[in-house]
């Protein structure tokens, strides 16, 4: 089968929000739904497609913004890596109001771990922690398909920030060199913000890049 992805571009910070799917089928995942639950329902509906998951890359607001109503309204679980998890339930954080939560959005459905390998909508999908931009960070790896979300830790000519709470330049390096960047040349990269790339337009620069730094 092939796979659909759609990207919405949602909320002040321009986050990237994909819907994936296999095409014909009915089932869809939905990646990192920041601030837009009315976009994401209606490119579902649209689409008609029924959302079996929602997968969050890691905790920052911008990426799990309507979660949340998401949640409520399809009745689909979030996902999310088990070292992020707890920050989604912080009475309180460090990113003002745009960190304002839904209601009824405390925590996580399920908690994923390294190599945790699930087939979610008919898509097979494998968690990689990438931790560096958070702690607890995750990369979505489609074996099948040859395809990467890889949130906030590779961009197309960069790399995520790691002066926020739970970053780690070291940590993210680790998971760029060792994790990633061992993967194929062909291997197709969804960010979480910006234009897609694959990895074999990312291994020369972003190796530069974080060797200088």
């Amino acid at each position: 089968m092939s796979l659909e992805v759609v990207r919405l571009i949602v909320g002040p910070l321009q986050t990237n929000c994909y819907i994936a799917y296999e095409k014909g089928q009915l089932g869809a995942v939905c990646f990192d739904p920041g601030a837009n639950e009315a976009k994401v329902l209606g490119r579902l509906h649209g689409l008609g497609l029924k959302l079996e998951a929602i997968l969050l890359t890691h905790w920052h607001p911008d990426h799990i913004g309507a979660a949340g109503e998401l949640r409520a309204d399809t009745r689909a679980p979030i996902y999310i890596g088990s070292a992020d998890a707890p920050m989604l339930e912080m009475s309180s954080d460090p990113f003002g109001l745009l960190a304002v939560k839904p209601d009824g959005f405390r925590s996580a459905d399920v908690r994923l771990d390294d190599s945790d390998d699930r087939k979610v909508a008919g898509i097979r999908i494998r968690t990689i922690n990438t931790p560096g931009h958070t702690e607890g960070g995750v990369s979505y790896f489609l074996p099948d398909h040859g395809v990467l979300f890889s949130g906030d830790t590779l961009f197309f000519g960069s790399v995520g920030r790691t002066d926020l709470t739970g970053g780690s330049i070291e940590m993210l390096k680790e998971s760029i060199l060792v994790k990633i960047f061992t993967m194929d040349d062909e291997v197709k990269v969804y960010p979480g913000h910006g234009p897609e790339t694959t990895l074999g337009k990312e291994k020369a620069r972003v190796t530069a890049l974080l060797n200088s730094i």
